[in-house]
């Protein structure tokens, strides 16, 4: 509604204002946030301030600090994915994860990265609409096997399957029309055979 669309044009104001500061002024600021909540007690801490002290460990002083309060703080468990639409800002921190994405020279980089940054153009490209993640928990495929699909049947090609085999168990993963990878996490042995129409 109209309410939406006036939150996210505030937001992009906001995002974008704060992405533009000159980096004497991030500087500035993200080194009095950490002060501050180097000061409290460690058991009233937010997550965002608890994500902001570790994030600062490995990129001391950077806008990303100041972005952590604009973001939603999501701590998958194993088992579950979550899908990003196009042009959704997003940061991943620390932890084992696999992410699917298409091939593209297109990443568009703001913070927490030693990268060149084109804030311009980030700013200019994200969707502003506020909204809270969904996780996806996976939905059985046979005994040992649980798929994520995206929520759209417009990206087929970043569907994941989990398999969790004990020795001498086998899996079938059907057939696609898409290309397949796959990656052995632990355990060897590993055999995998294409049938007729994968």
């Amino acid at each position: 509604g109209a309410g939406g669309k006036a939150e996210g044009e505030a937001l992009k104001a906001l995002y974008t204002s704060l992405m533009s500061q000159p980096e004497a002024e991030v500087t500035k600021q993200a080194s009095s946030l950490v002060t501050r909540i180097t000061g409290k007690d460690v058991s009233a801490l937010s997550r965002a301030e608890e994500v902001v002290l570790r994030s600062n460990e490995e990129f001391p002083n950077d806008i990303g600090l100041l972005s952590v309060f604009l973001l939603n703080i999501v701590t998958l468990q194993p088992g579950e994915s979550m899908f990003l639409k196009p042009n959704l800002p997003h940061a991943y921190l620390r932890g084992d994860c696999m992410e699917l994405m298409a091939a593209s020279d297109n990443v568009v980089r703001a913070g927490f990265t030693p990268k060149f940054k084109d804030v311009s153009t980030l700013t200019s490209m994200l969707d502003y609409k506020p909204a809270k993640p969904e996780l996806i928990k996976g939905s059985p495929e046979g005994p040992c096997v649980r798929l994520y699909a995206p929520p759209s049947e417009q990206f087929p090609e970043f569907a994941l399957r989990r398999c969790v085999l004990t020795a001498g168990e086998e899996a079938s993963l059907g057939t696609s029309s898409c290309p397949r990878v796959v990656i052995c996490t632990s355990g060897g042995a590993l055999k995998v055979s294409a049938g007729a129409g994968a």
